[in-house]
């Protein structure tokens, strides 16, 4: 987190919404790549004419990106992209235009390698503090009740506590159920994963082997649960650290 993000960065972001590619800032980078990405299209199919048309629109853009951010003036080299557009003038060979591109490129793989990740982080994920699961429980006094319910069901299954599993267990399933609503506030489509109807059906299979007093497969099936659990933390957790660290 050493790399803060500049103030300034937000001033593209205003009108923005998690999620979404909305910002101003973004929407001058997919300008800018798509520019580039044309021009060297063109080029592979020798079609200079367009390419140079592809080049004075990328190079145009460069230059305004480059002045958007000040702190990030650095990552721009606005020398190299005048000299590819002499030597496509100069019609130069292959390889030297080639080099040109490359060192180009070069400044954009720095910036986006240092800078992307922080920039999702901070604008495109919608904050998990901001989310309540059943309009009540803070998500992560939500996240914190379910893991208490999950680690019990598996505790006390080892223990042969069939009362105190099958407890633990309705809490669960109840929570896990408005946990599977709650993912609406920033998904628009049904879940294939993680809380998707397979699950569920693994969660209804847990609790008929609590009925039968069948506690080994209990403790077998809650580890095949752990595994959506894991999947969902490696998603979703890294993002949700570095906006609360950034904030």
């Amino acid at each position: 987190m050493k790399l803060s993000l500049p103030k300034s960065l937000d001033n593209f972001y205003q009108d923005s919404k998690p999620g979404t590619p909305s910002s101003e800032y973004v929407r001058e980078m997919f300008i800018m790549a798509g520019a580039f990405d044309g021009m060297i299209a063109n080029m592979q199919e020798g079609d200079m004419a367009n390419a140079n048309v592809s080049y004075n629109v990328f190079a145009k853009e460069y230059t305004k990106v480059s002045k958007m951010v000040k702190p990030w003036k650095g990552y721009f080299d606005v020398a190299a992209v005048k000299k590819l557009g002499k030597d496509m003038n100069l019609n130069a060979n292959e390889s030297v235009i080639s080099k040109d591109i490359a060192k180009i490129a070069a400044t954009c793989e720095k910036c986006m390698g240092e800078r992307t990740a922080q920039v999702w982080a901070k604008y495109h994920w919608r904050d998990f503090d901001t989310v309540n699961i059943s309009g009540e429980i803070p998500w992560p006094d939500a996240m914190k009740m379910l893991a208490v319910n999950f680690v019990g069901i598996g505790a006390n299954a080892a223990e042969g506590n069939q009362t105190s599993t099958n407890n633990s267990f309705n809490q669960f399933k109840v929570l896990y159920a408005n946990v599977k609503v709650a993912c609406y506030n920033c998904h628009d489509s049904p879940r294939t994963y993680y809380v998707s109807d397979d699950v569920f059906a693994k969660i209804d299979q847990m609790g008929t082997n609590i009925t039968e007093n069948n506690m080994k497969n209990v403790m077998a099936i809650q580890q095949e649960l752990g595994i959506q659990c894991y999947r969902c933390h490696v998603l979703h957790w890294p993002a949700q650290n570095m906006k609360s660290k950034m904030k």
